[in-house]
């Protein structure tokens, strides 16, 4: 099994260090060279897998607020031109591409409360009739 380059002109250098001083110098600036490249190639991928994920992450999003605009507004109360996706069917309007995750979840909630009070008025004016 040979040495790779590297290590063979390491092991050089090494060998004559004690009568060169400039070949030990230019080992330390050659091995110095040689681990940049390598941390510059790691961090390059680094950024180039991150961005990957982060496009992946932002296409899952994109899919997920589509089935969730679907599942709650249903198709026929969606605005979907020119990429929008917004119900502006009952207040408060939500819009599925532009609002936070947070602003979606209070906006289904306060519309759910505000179905739940209407659904509570309309069975206390029943009982008031009929009682």
């Amino acid at each position: 099994m040979t040495d790779a380059p590297e290590r063979i002109w390491i092991r050089h250098a090494v060998a004559a260090a004690s009568t060169q001083p400039n070949v030990a110098m230019n080992m330390v600036q050659y091995i110095r060279a040689d681990r940049f490249e390598a941390i510059y190639a790691t961090e390059r991928a680094a950024r180039e897998q991150t961005e990957a994920e982060r496009n992946a992450a932002v296409a899952d999003g994109s899919i997920l607020r589509e089935l969730l605009a679907l599942a709650y507004s249903g198709f026929d109360n969606l605005y979907t031109d020119d990429g929008e996706l917004v119900d502006n069917s009952t207040h408060p309007y939500i819009d599925y591409g532009r609002d936070s995750a947070e602003t979606l979840r209070e906006k289904i909630q306060e519309r759910g409360r505000a179905k739940l009070d209407a659904l509570a008025a309309h069975d206390t004016g029943k009982e008031a009739e009929h009682g």
